[in-house]
């Protein structure tokens, strides 16, 4: 309709559905629009109730190309960062190039209009991601001290010692 305004945006309603669901932050924060709000909210929903109950292993088995690494490695990595800042995060897959190209994406999304938009407080200034961020490492502004960014990323061979995750 011409000349018809868009509603307010309600930045602290949108905050509290993203702190509560994956598949919120996935939405709002990501910015993953070919979500279902049959299949990956009731996908979203199975996996923050296993989390809940201490489940630490899933198996998810839904066709390739159904966002199941967007929605359950992705926006969850960004979920637990907009929860927790404090949070160390180690996201290994398969072979670092493969790591390194979720992380890519993850870093976009932490540092996109829709984090600065809701969350601009966890996005690090320019400056600060020119000396913390690297293709294996970034960090969301925090409040502690910690030899590990905010999410590593590595693959299965990748030598890894020592860190706290």
């Amino acid at each position: 309709m011409a000349g018809a305004e868009e509603a307010p945006i309600d930045i602290k309603k949108i905050q509290a559905k993203c702190k509560k669901s994956i598949f919120w932050t996935a939405w709002y924060l990501c910015e993953f629009q070919k979500l279902s709000l049959v299949l990956h909210f009731a996908m979203a929903m199975w996996f923050q109730k296993g989390l809940a109950e201490g489940n630490r292993w899933f198996l998810c088995m839904v066709p390739r190309g159904h966002f199941k690494t967007s929605l359950l490695n992705i926006a969850y990595i960004v979920h637990i960062l907009i929860n927790d800042p404090n949070k160390r995060i180690l996201m290994c897959m398969h072979n670092l190039d493969e790591a390194k190209k979720k992380g890519r994406k993850i870093k976009h999304i932490l540092q996109g209009r829709a984090m600065r938009l809701y969350f601009p407080g966890l996005v690090p200034p320019p400056d600060a991601r020119r000396n913390v961020w690297t293709a294996t490492e970034f960090s969301v502004t925090r409040t502690i001290e910690s030899p590990e960014a905010s999410v590593t990323l590595a693959g299965v061979k990748s030598g890894i010692v020592g860190g706290h995750y």
